[in-house]
């Protein structure tokens, strides 16, 4: 009898759930959830601010990267994803891939929780490396050097912009020309 009234308690059919939840609390707590207030002011960046750099061609992702891209949009902290192939302009040499990431600062609770979001992030396209902080080009980067991959990234407003190569060079040169490009104010264009 008692394990079918915990069953009874526990599936969705019982009372207050799904929806009723926080407003059916009784007891000490009684009442809706509490939300705590946060959230992170970010400038809001265009993506093409971040497909710049002297000698750089951006083109199309493949279908596989694309649809990893697509599926870090579906993160609540993330607004919008861009994938592109990072070519040498000169021989049209791939030397690496860039994700551009527009975050969404109200989903961020404070500056630890971007911090700690943007640490994840490189993590896991690196392949689990460590990530060490950095500097690329004067400005704040964070680096992870793993044995198939080297991921920077650098964060201006609420792009994040992380590039992915093979080798360590071609990571921090494109990240490198990227951020000299924006100190001077070039502006790309989202067509691959």
């Amino acid at each position: 009898m008692l394990l079918a009234g915990l069953l009874v308690a526990c599936t969705d059919d019982g009372p207050g759930r799904p929806d009723e939840v926080g407003d059916d609390r009784r007891g000490p707590n009684a009442g809706p959830l509490p939300t705590i207030p946060g959230g992170v002011e970010l400038t809001a960046v265009e993506p093409a601010a971040g497909l710049v750099g002297e000698g750089l061609a951006y083109g199309t992702p493949l279908p596989s990267e694309q649809l990893a891209a697509e599926a870090l949009a579906g993160s609540p902290e993330v607004a919008d994803v861009v994938a592109r192939r990072v070519l040498l302009e000169a021989d049209a040499r791939h030397l690496a891939d860039v994700v551009l990431v527009t975050l969404e600062g109200a989903e961020l609770f404070d500056e630890g929780s971007l911090a700690a979001f943007e640490r994840a992030l490189v993590v896991s396209l690196g392949g689990g490396a460590d990530v060490d902080d950095a500097e690329v080009a004067g400005r704040p980067a964070l680096v992870a050097v793993g044995e198939e991959a080297t991921v920077v990234a650098h964060r201006e407003g609420s792009l994040l912009t992380v590039v992915r190569a093979a080798a360590e060079a071609d990571a921090r040169l494109v990240a490198t020309r990227q951020v000299e490009a924006r100190a001077r104010g070039e502006v790309g264009s989202l067509d691959p």
